[in-house]
């Protein structure tokens, strides 16, 4: 028996990231993917709530052991914290 293809999903909220949930769970791959803002609850695949400027999606990563990673996630402006938030993130 072949096990499911593990798919880590990165910014899974957004218009690109929730279409492609739907299309991934549909071909029966086992999904996980993260969000920041946007609450996600869905039973079929796991959530993870990430800030992506936050060294910890390491060890998300590491835990996960995916076969695949898609990146979809955005800089979001209006959600960081601080002007120099904004200076990490361009940099």
């Amino acid at each position: 028996m072949q096990r499911q293809t593990k798919v880590f999903l990165i910014g899974g909220s957004g218009f690109i990231g929730q279409n492609l949930k739907i299309q991934l769970l549909s071909n029966n791959l086992n999904l996980a993917l993260t969000y920041n803002n946007s609450i996600l609850n869905d039973n079929k695949c796991t959530v993870i709530q990430k800030d992506l400027t936050s060294d910890s999606l390491y060890n998300v990563f590491i835990n996960l052991n995916p076969d695949i990673v898609i990146h979809c996630a955005g800089l979001n402006p209006s959600a960081l914290k601080s002007q120099s938030d904004q200076s990490r993130c361009y940099s």
